[in-house]
């Protein structure tokens, strides 16, 4: 773990719950690159409250404002920045434009999980963009890492679907073994995060499709007594009033 976060081109959160332990972590971690690996290294903080060694500049908002700090980093250039904290859209939407700049960031934000942190860049970052944006989520509990994950882009069909629907996929990999836990996707207009193998419950790219298909049906049809029961990849049942059998079938 110590060499993946050595590497300054990665992208990387760490989340926990209050008091956790996330900014004692980002600060050890500062000043292991900072001795250890002799990065250059810089802070984005509102409010500042990291304590760090003299040499690591740390940067308020400039003018209340984190994006004109961004730009005064960037003429910087250091090797690695730390963003304590995460918080709003607007923060995660300042943590995209860093990251794709090249430069090496750590952000610490408030999730209940790992995957909820990765979750939250959805709607902020371009599906394609999250894992370029993203590779890394640290989770602390209780002052320990409790989880570590990695973000992959792949192209192939989500676990449960036809070859046929192969389609770029972020897939949520567990650290250091590289299991596949979940995996991330568009399906329709929505960005879908599914669990896999055996984190599934009974094929939630099914459930996903039921969802979206009685969505669809009641939007075009204009009524909302219509359920759809999806028995496998390939049959489905639509529940309608007898009335409304004609509109679903069609005429012929």
């Amino acid at each position: 773990l110590l060499k993946r976060l050595a590497d300054h081109h990665r992208g990387v959160f760490i989340s926990g719950r209050p008091g956790s332990g996330k900014t004692t972590l980002a600060q050890a971690i500062a000043e292991h690159l900072d001795e250890e690996i002799g990065a250059m290294v810089k802070t984005m903080e509102a409010p500042r409250d990291l304590q760090l060694l003299p040499r690591i500049t740390q940067y308020a908002p400039l003018e209340g404002d984190l994006e004109k700090t961004a730009e005064i980093i960037f003429l910087v250039r250091p090797d690695f920045v730390i963003f304590d904290e995460v918080r709003r859209a607007r923060d995660f939407e300042i943590f995209a434009d860093v990251r794709l700049a090249g430069v090496g960031l750590l952000g610490v934000t408030h999730a209940n999980s790992a995957l909820e942190a990765i979750q939250r860049l959805i709607g902020k970052v371009e599906l394609g963009l999250v894992p370029q944006v993203l590779d890394t989520v640290l989770h602390v509990e209780k002052g320990e890492i409790s989880q570590v994950l990695e973000l992959r882009m792949t192209v192939k069909p989500p676990s449960g679907m036809q070859e046929e629907l192969a389609r770029p996929v972020v897939e949520i990999v567990r650290f250091p073994d590289g299991k596949v836990l979940f995996e991330m996707f568009a399906f329709g207009s929505e960005i879908a995060v599914v669990p896999v193998g055996d984190k599934a419950n009974k094929s939630p790219v099914l459930k996903m499709a039921r969802i979206e298909m009685t969505k669809s049906l009641r939007d075009y049809l204009a009524i909302s007594a219509l359920e759809v029961d999806i028995q496998s990849e390939r049959n489905a049942t639509i529940y309608v009033p007898d009335s409304m059998i004609g509109s679903v079938v069609g005429q012929g």
